[in-house]
C-alpha cells in the first residue's frame, strides 16, 4: 500500500466584529420623506406629544404647535403653520421618536442675534451621532428659515435636539429609507462553500488511495 501525505489549506471567510459608525450627511431634503404631524396646540410648554414622537424643552416657555406670530428679529418671523419654538437665548428642546429613524428634517430659524444655534442627533443610547452649529453671534452659519436635517443609511436616530438662539422649526420630516447590506449568512455561506470542496477534495484522495493500494 502506498501512503499519501495530503496537504489541505482552508480557507475560510475572515469576519470582522468591528462596527463602523454610519456617517451623518447634513441635507436640504430627505429620502423617503415622511410628514411629522404637529397639531396647532398653540401652547407654552416643556412637555407635550404628537403623532410617533414626544416632545420636551428645558424651559416651560417653549412653544408647541403654536400658529401665532414668532419673530426672529433679522432672520424674519414666522405664522401659520404650527411650528415648535424654544423661545429663549439659552436651552435646549428635544423630540423623541417612538421608533428609530433614518432621516430627520425641517425648516429652521432662528435669531440672528444670539448665538449658538445648534441641531443635533442621537442614537437610542443617548450618543452624539452628529450636530451641526447654525450660528454664531451676529451671523449666520448656514442659510436660516430652508429646510435642513441629517440623513443616514440605516436606522439610527432616536432623539433629535435644537439649542439656543430662539430656535423654532416647523414642516417636519422623517425618513425610514434604508439601504440593503449583507447580512452574517452571506459569510456562513461562504464558508459552507469552502468546506464543502475540502470534502469533495478528500474525497477524491482517498479513491485514488483505494486505487493505487
Amino acid at each position: 500500500m502506498k501512503n499519501f501525505a495530503i496537504a489541505v489549506t482552508v480557507l475560510l471567510p475572515t469576519i470582522s466584529l468591528s462596527v463602523f459608525p454610519a456617517q451623518a450627511a447634513f441635507v436640504n431634503s430627505l429620502e423617503d420623506a415622511h410628514a411629522l404631524s404637529l397639531p396647532s396646540d398653540n401652547k407654552f410648554t416643556d412637555a407635550a406629544s404628537g403623532p410617533g414622537y414626544s416632545f420636551k424643552s428645558t424651559t416651560s416657555g417653549s412653544v408647541f404647535g403654536w400658529t401665532a406670530r414668532y419673530g426672529f428679529d433679522v432672520n424674519g418671523e414666522w405664522n401659520g403653520v404650527p411650528m415648535l419654538g424654544l423661545n429663549t437665548d439659552e436651552g435646549v428642546m428635544t423630540l423623541t421618536f417612538n421608533s428609530l429613524v433614518s432621516g430627520f428634517g425641517g425648516i429652521v430659524n432662528w435669531s440672528g442675534f444670539a448665538p449658538g444655534a445648534k441641531i443635533s442627533i442621537f442614537d437610542q443610547l443617548g450618543q452624539l451621532i452628529e450636530s451641526k452649529t447654525l450660528s454664531s453671534t451676529g451671523q449666520n452659519l448656514v442659510e436660516a428659515n430652508t429646510f435642513m436635517g441629517f440623513q443616514l443609511d440605516s436606522l439610527r436616530i432616536k432623539s433629535v435636539s435644537l439649542e439656543n438662539a430662539f430656535i423654532g422649526i416647523k414642516s417636519m420630516q422623517t425618513s425610514a429609507a434604508i439601504q440593503a447590506v449583507p447580512g452574517p449568512e452571506a459569510g456562513a455561506g461562504i464558508g459552507a462553500l469552502t468546506l464543502g470542496g475540502m470534502a469533495l477534495y478528500l474525497k477524491r484522495r482517498r479513491k485514488e488511495e483505494n486505487l493505487a493500494a
